[in-house]
């Protein structure tokens, strides 16, 4: 990490901190001031204070002693970082998710452990669904993420129990990759608990654990609710397409359906009727599958036919991503291409 990139860290890192900005806001923040930013050698209250903060923050709101303490946190979230091993990603940086670039609300930081070139791999599939899937799903997901991983796909889950579980085992088993996306700080307990020992697999067979919370930051209780939200997003955002694998109509998986499907994102469903009959349409815990399916609002994917019919609309989806990415980077970041290439694509 260069000492300008270390430097726009803590940039965000403090903005973050201001009540009532979110990733949404450090982003428009960081595009009013993209010419100071560009040229910035040290984040300190004198250059904080220089700002345009468009209408969220009035310079009565704050005073020097605030913006030292939350200088100090910003210091200590990144020296907890590099002391648990944990990379840190922002907008400015080149390993940043070219994916992420075209969505508004995108994460202004991440947060990695493992292998972050995953994160802008040519072929990236979220596999998500139930946390309570009947076997015959839990082992067609596996099956589906092995075949998957064989063909060169990084497996993208959120490490939930269940179908997520199914997911990222599916990938380590034929020796593929995989990244997990955690709505809790990778310094602190791996969430949910039962998933520690695959979590560690993930990272020792070459994956990726990824977030976008600070360590050394405790989470308050009411927070991991919202995160699990924000997780289901991003696990959309990472890659080129979504497989739902099994899910019921009122299920925290609807979110991630509702994003794709919201964001152009290639979006599938398991169809089981070949295997289970007329019982597929009227058991619940598939009834998300369902109304996709007779909504035309995904494809319906079982055998590997139709497999591979969605990997080459996923394709098609990551070429037309990649050119809006540039495109929106280059007109919201930076002055011109020379210095959005020299930043963002000079390895791609």
């Amino acid at each position: 990490m260069t000492e300008y990139e270390h430097t726009i860290a803590i940039l965000i890192l403090t903005l973050k901190q201001i009540k009532g900005i979110g990733s949404k806001a450090v982003i428009r923040i960081l595009q009013r001031n993209k010419v100071k930013i560009v040229e910035v050698k040290a984040v300190d209250v004198k250059f904080l204070e220089t700002l345009d903060m468009l209408n969220y923050l009035s310079k009565s709101d704050m005073n020097d002693n605030d913006w030292d303490q939350f200088l100090k946190v910003s210091h200590q979230v990144v020296n907890t970082a590099i002391s648990n091993g944990i990379q840190f990603i922002h907008c400015y940086m080149k390993d940043y998710p070219a994916r992420l670039m075209v969505n508004r609300s995108k994460p202004a930081l991440l947060f990695c452990k493992g292998n972050v070139s995953l994160l802008n791999s040519e072929k990236n599939v979220a596999i998500v669904g139930s946390r309570h899937p009947d076997s015959y799903s839990f082992k067609y997901g596996v099956r589906l993420a092995e075949r998957l991983a064989s063909k060169g796909y990084v497996i993208v889950s959120g490490l939930a129990i269940g179908c997520d579980s199914a997911a990222h085992q599916g990938a380590l088993n034929v020796s593929g990759k995989t990244i997990a996306v955690l709505p809790t700080p990778l310094d602190g307990e791996i969430y949910p608990k039962a998933n520690h020992v695959l979590a560690e697999e993930i990272l020792v067979k070459g994956g990726l654990l990824v977030s976008e919370y600070p360590p050394g930051i405790p989470l308050k209780e009411y927070d991991l609710i919202s995160n699990l939200k924000a997780r289901n997003e991003w696990q959309v955002g990472l890659s080129n397409g979504v497989i739902v694998v099994e899910a019921k109509s009122k299920s925290g998986t609807r979110g991630a359906m509702r994003f794709a499907t919201g964001s152009g994102t290639p979006l599938a469903v398991i169809d089981y009727e070949p295997h289970f009959g007329a019982g597929f349409l009227s058991e619940d815990r598939y009834s998300a599958n369902v109304e996709y399916i007779r909504n035309n609002l995904a494809d319906s994917i079982f055998e590997w036919n139709a497999v591979e019919a969605f990997m080459s609309k996923m394709q098609g989806y990551y070429t037309n991503l990649v050119k809006e990415s540039r495109n929106s980077l280059d007109a919201e970041t930076f002055e011109d291409m020379t210095q959005f290439q020299q930043i963002k694509f000079e390895n791609m």
